[in-house]
């Protein structure tokens, strides 16, 4: 979407992997996308793609496959929290978005568990959640 010209411009190519019920970021001219669905089953690929060039990278994968993620963005963080993996997941995991992309560009094959690190796991499912300053927000019934 433009702003500027209230209209849709430039469509992107197709993502490498389909899919639906992701996390997705803007960061600069990067759009990144990590989980999903295809259909039947939780998607652990991470993709990104260069709104300069059109191009889509494949960025390490994440620890676990999984869909319907919560998302928030602080200091060059990426956090990916709860989803379903065929089951809720109460997990939080985070990378570094520079990493991330730098990977994808070059083609590193990093593992996730160098590129992908956990906080502690959430206490309660489905719980509203919000980053505020420096402070995660959790609300419980």
């Amino acid at each position: 979407w433009d702003a500027q010209s209230s209209g849709w411009t430039h469509p992107l190519p197709p993502m490498p992997t389909g899919r639906h019920d992701a996390a997705a970021l803007g960061y600069n001219q990067y759009l990144l996308v990590a989980g999903g669905w295809d259909g039947w089953n939780p998607v652990g690929s991470v993709e990104i793609c260069d709104g300069d060039t059109h191009e889509w990278f494949t960025a390490p994968p994440l620890p676990v496959a999984i869909g319907v993620l919560k998302a928030a963005y602080h200091k060059d963080d990426w956090y990916l929290i709860g989803g379903s993996a065929n089951s809720h997941c109460f997990s939080v995991k985070h990378a570094s978005i520079p990493i991330l992309i730098d990977s994808a560009r070059n083609k590193q094959q990093q593992q996730p568990s160098s590129v992908w690190a956990y906080l502690p796991n959430l206490p309660y499912e489905n719980s509203p959640l919000a980053l505020w300053g420096t402070h995660w927000l959790l609300w419980v019934e």
